[in-house]
């Protein structure tokens, strides 16, 4: 379904995330979208 969004998708876990996991565990989710626009644009 994300590949309508985007050509390139991967999956990231947040270890315990719940329903609210990007608000109990903000700091992870920003390691993971640092993680992801510092490798850049993939084709």
């Amino acid at each position: 379904m994300w590949n309508r969004f985007s050509p390139s998708v991967d999956l990231a876990t947040v270890p315990g995330g719940g329903h609210y996991f990007h608000q109990q565990q903000p700091e992870i989710v920003a390691k993971i979208l640092e993680s992801a626009a510092s490798s850049g644009p993939r084709r």
